[in-house]
């Protein structure tokens, strides 16, 4: 199973100060160009400590559903950014929105094409 980086989370995972774009691999094992977006969470600083790690909760359970797609994820609790690195599958970066916004409707995804 992949780690998931999420800073200041009780998750026990590491925590960045880096940029996370430095962080971020741009291709997988084989060599394959990856594909990333970013999620921003708007509102977050207006919610109680257990509510943010509800949250938390739920978006790193849903990164693990996706375990599979899903190459490299840092979330910055600091910023309330999620950066995601996938295998570039067509319809994935939406699914993965989809799923988070399903528990964190305040959730904009952020892209380009």
């Amino acid at each position: 199973m992949k780690q998931f980086k999420i800073a200041n989370s009780k998750n026990q995972l590491p925590v960045t100060s880096e940029p996370l774009w430095k962080n971020f691999p741009t291709r997988d094992k084989d060599g394959k160009a990856l594909s990333d977006f970013m999620l921003i969470f708007p509102g977050f600083k207006k919610l109680s400590p257990e509510e943010i790690q509800n949250k938390v909760n739920f978006i790193y359970n849903t990164l693990n559903a996706f375990n599979d797609k899903i190459e490299y994820a840092s979330l910055n609790l600091k910023n309330y950014i999620l950066m995601i690195s996938v295998k570039p599958l067509p319809g994935i970066q939406i699914e993965i929105t989809s799923a988070i916004q399903s528990y964190v409707p305040e959730a904009k995804l952020v892209t380009h094409m």
